[in-house]
């Protein structure tokens, strides 16, 4: 599974800006801006990291070998 930049990018962003708008109704614009502009980039490394681990992620033809067996 390969995921491109952009959409990590998109993902992270659609995500803080849910947060964003929480972070503002709590703590008020100052704050909410510096908080999400970190915390997108925190998320962006953590998402491309994770895209680096094969745990738990099969290929196509892994899950259909599985479906012949049982």
């Amino acid at each position: 599974m390969v995921e491109s930049h952009k959409r990590t990018i998109a993902r992270a962003i659609g995500y803080r800006l849910i947060a964003f708008v929480v972070a503002y109704l709590m703590f008020g614009l100052t704050s909410a801006l510096i908080f999400h502009i970190i915390m997108t980039m925190i998320h962006y490394i953590y998402e491309r990291v994770w895209l680096k681990i094969n745990w738990g992620i099969q290929n196509a033809t892994e899950s259909e070998d599985q479906k012949c067996i049982i």
